[in-house]
């Protein structure tokens, strides 16, 4: 469950800003320290996320429930999903510069919308359906024209938009069906994936690359390294508050609204853009889309809000018809 009394919007606004600076900080350590090793980060990641879960439990900052074996089957899909969500993510953001992994992460919300239609029988409709697909043709558009072209980041960030989409389905599916909060999720989330990634650590041969990583003793560095560790947690529980609060297309849709930042910014901070009018042009239409397809969205819940103001306000006011009572005693109603 979410936490009480928080607002859809506010939910959003600290999701997109955590996800933003999370974003720049991973970018800084895979590609401006060459930090070759996305899937020892996402361990170091989850390592940091399972410590703050037990600590903060222990000490009272947090409730959930204790560890329930019986509860890693139906967690499975969620742990799985997280897992490759986040290992393609890293291993994308290493090949491609910010702006085109930002716009080509906008497919993620077409995938959500069509998984949603078909998970969970949600209806078509075109209103929403027109500004995702004008987010999806400038990507398509920035893909096109991008002179840093990379097929295996293309690859990865594409994987990375079908393991979100359904990270996302699975967290407000499995919210509802355990019961658990959003702490009790997350608790789950990383337990299950710390295993999986250790494994793929070993595997890939990371573990010794660490030991000779020459930028160790960095300050700057190990500014960024602990940034990027230390916010995991945080970007997690924000992506499953929002998603509590609101539902996966909102949060999906929120982390294309902080693209507008994150393209902006990204276009000059590290040097690794080539800029040109149709790949600008690509870029732009995105962000348009995501734009149109947000105020939609505002439209939606103002209108939402007002309908439940004016609900409350008839149920405060007084009665304006007359009600039947019963002065007989015999059953037979007779108006006041």
């Amino acid at each position: 469950m979410a936490r009480p009394g928080i607002s859809g919007l506010a939910a959003a606004l600290l999701y997109g800003t955590v996800s933003i600076a999370i974003t720049f900080f991973n970018k800084a350590v895979l590609s401006v320290y060459h930090f070759g090793m996305p899937n020892l980060l996402t361990l170091i990641q989850m390592l940091f996320s399972l410590a703050f879960l037990v600590l903060a439990k222990r000490y009272r900052l947090i409730e959930y429930p204790d560890f329930d074996p019986a509860l890693l089957k139906p967690m499975a899909p969620l742990a799985i999903s997280f897992f490759l969500m986040v290992t393609t993510g890293l291993a994308a953001l290493e090949f491609l510069n910010v702006p085109m992994f930002g716009a080509l992460r906008r497919l993620t919300t077409l995938i959500t919308m069509l998984s949603e239609m078909m998970l969970q029988g949600k209806p078509f409709v075109p209103r929403i359906a027109l500004p995702i697909m004008v987010m999806v043709i400038g990507a398509i558009v920035a893909g096109a024209t991008d002179l840093t072209f990379s097929f295996v980041g293309y690859f990865l960030v594409f994987l990375n938009c079908i393991f979100t989409a359904t990270y996302l389905v699975f967290i407000n599916r499995l919210s509802k069906q355990t019961g658990l909060s959003t702490f009790g999720l997350l608790f789950y989330n990383n337990i299950m994936c710390v295993p999986l990634v250790a494994v793929t650590v070993l595997a890939t041969g990371e573990l010794p690359e660490m030991v000779t990583f020459p930028h160790w003793a960095r300050f700057d560095f190990l500014v960024c390294f602990v940034a990027s560790s230390s916010m995991a947690i945080l970007l997690n529980y924000t992506i499953f508050l929002c998603t509590a609060v609101t539902s996966a297309l909102t949060t999906s849709v929120t982390g294309q609204v902080k693209t507008i930042v994150t393209t902006v910014v990204g276009l000059f901070i590290f040097g690794d853009v080539q800029i040109t009018l149709s790949n600008v042009s690509g870029l732009s239409l995105g962000i348009l889309g995501s734009i149109w397809y947000s105020a939609i969205k505002y439209q939606e819940q103002a209108q939402r809000t007002a309908s439940s103001a004016s609900k409350a306000s008839e149920m405060m006011s007084p009665a304006t018809t007359p009600k039947p009572i019963d002065h007989t005693g015999d059953g037979v109603l007779k108006q006041r």
